[in-house]
């Protein structure tokens, strides 16, 4: 967790050595998030997958919606059947947050076929057949 704008500009972080601490604990399937795998996750698929790490801290919810953000930033037609799923969600953040990643990914998607310019911070709206959005992630 931590911005990572933050942690490039900050002073402190020059001092800042690679740490042994966690390294037994690490990973490796979390470094890389398959968004739309993590959105398909009801409460005991989440516990099981993020048990033992600090996502747990951040709950199903608070995960989920940042899930739904980033969607709603770099989707493509290609997430839309999933984030009307999570629109249903009980959980009203993560319901709340998916209906505004639909409306963000409806709108490019308009925009793209009436020829309007597309909002330019959906650069990242593209995925390939893997759902990896080059330079902004995987899906």
């Amino acid at each position: 967790f931590g911005c990572d704008d933050c942690l490039a500009v900050c002073p402190w972080n020059r001092f800042a050595r690679l740490g042994a601490l966690m390294s037994g604990v690490r990973r490796d399937d979390l470094g890389q998030p398959r968004l739309l795998e993590w959105l398909r996750l009801d409460d005991d698929g989440f516990r099981r997958r993020f048990q033992g790490t600090p996502m747990m801290r951040t709950k199903r919810r608070g995960v989920l919606r940042n899930v739904c953000v980033a969607l709603g930033n770099i989707g493509d037609g290609a997430v839309l059947p999933d984030l009307e799923r999570a629109g249903q969600d009980p959980e009203p953040l993560i319901a709340e947050h998916a209906r505004w990643a639909l409306e963000r990914v409806r709108s490019r998607l308009r925009d793209r076929s009436t020829g309007k310019e597309v909002d330019p911070n959906s650069a990242c709206s593209r995925s390939d057949e893997n759902g990896t959005v080059p330079g902004c992630g995987t899906l």
